[in-house]
């Protein structure tokens, strides 16, 4: 037993259905309980779920927003259009490693307006998520910020506004993975 958390892109108790967006990582693939799971998994096997808890309040979302993720985080962003009832006053980025891969999945998912950075070595491309991240925060509007993926770049970007006296109030954060760690893939 392995239990995972996705983030359904579509939950449809009363049909019985469910959509989840995986995005395996190329070097773990078949290496965790997760990724194993996710490339071995066929329309029609059976597997256990629970319903999505809302850990995020989507739907009550303040607006504006910055919603910053990467791969791992697409289904979100499009479980947020769905349930926030549309984009208007939340802006999306994510950190991705191929940006032209990732824009046909964002435009067959109808997720065309979301700003992708493409991934640096150590983590330089953050420095720019950075300064987009500070414009915000120092506007006099009370942004909300929502940051989720890749565990090293939430909880540098969670510092980050943190250092800005951006209050906790204003942050949620959802590590979905981190490199070399098998709890969190």
């Amino acid at each position: 037993f392995a239990a995972r958390t996705y983030t359904p892109i579509l939950w449809d108790s009363s049909e019985g259905l469910v959509q989840i967006l995986i995005y395996l990582h190329h070097h773990m693939v078949a290496t965790t309980p997760g990724t194993i799971w996710a490339a071995t998994a066929r329309t029609g096997d059976r597997c256990t779920l629970s319903a999505p808890r809302g850990s995020l309040d989507l739907p009550g979302l303040r607006r504006p927003a910055i919603f910053f993720g990467d791969e791992t985080s697409i289904g979100l962003a499009r479980a947020l259009k769905a349930t926030a009832g549309g984009f208007d006053g939340i802006s999306f980025m994510l950190e991705v490693s191929s940006p032209d891969e990732s824009r046909k999945v964002l435009e067959m998912l109808n997720l065309p307006d979301v700003a992708l950075v493409k991934r640096a070595r150590d983590d330089a491309h953050l420095s720019q998520v950075e300064a987009i991240l500070l414009q915000a925060a120092e506007s006099t509007a009370p942004w909300k910020f929502i940051l989720s993926g890749k565990s090293h770049s939430v909880q540098r970007l969670t510092d980050f506004l943190r250092s800005k006296n951006v209050s906790t109030s204003q942050l949620d954060s959802r590590a979905y993975w981190a490199p070399g760690r098998i709890g969190l893939n």
